[in-house]
């Protein structure tokens, strides 16, 4: 019961995340697939922060990392956001796009990219870049 407030948050985000693409038209055709998964942290806001940059990187997405999120997109076909609440000790991971299979995958990618060692790739290489 303790997590039922952040389960309304996560489908909150998840609104949000995935209407951010919609348009005027039949709801039916346009409703994106939602997916979302969750991990508990003992990590500090600035450690998750770095954490879920590298999730996104590694998962190739675009991002933009504000205060306690990171939200991005893969050309602009799924959004994904990572959520550091690390007052309630939980990382939140959501993937809105097209089909269903796809951000499920892409939402367990990130969850498994989060505690990930750091590639050769750079995150300032994808930083900022998704506006």
């Amino acid at each position: 019961m303790k997590y039922l407030k952040i389960l309304t948050l996560a489908s909150s985000m998840a609104l949000v995340t995935a209407s951010s693409g919609l348009y005027a038209g039949n709801m039916d055709e346009d409703a994106p697939a939602i997916s979302y998964n969750w991990k508990n942290t003992a990590l500090k806001l600035s450690s998750c922060m770095k954490q879920a940059k590298n999730a996104m990187d590694l998962t190739e997405f675009d991002y933009v990392a504000r205060k306690t999120l990171v939200v991005g997109s893969n050309n602009n076909e799924y959004k994904g956001t990572v959520v550091c609440l690390t007052e309630k000790k939980m990382v939140l991971f959501v993937v809105s796009g097209e089909e269903f299979s796809t951000a499920q995958k892409l939402t367990a990618k990130l969850k498994k990219n989060f505690t990930a060692r750091r590639t050769s790739r750079t995150t300032s290489s994808r930083r900022e870049s998704c506006k």
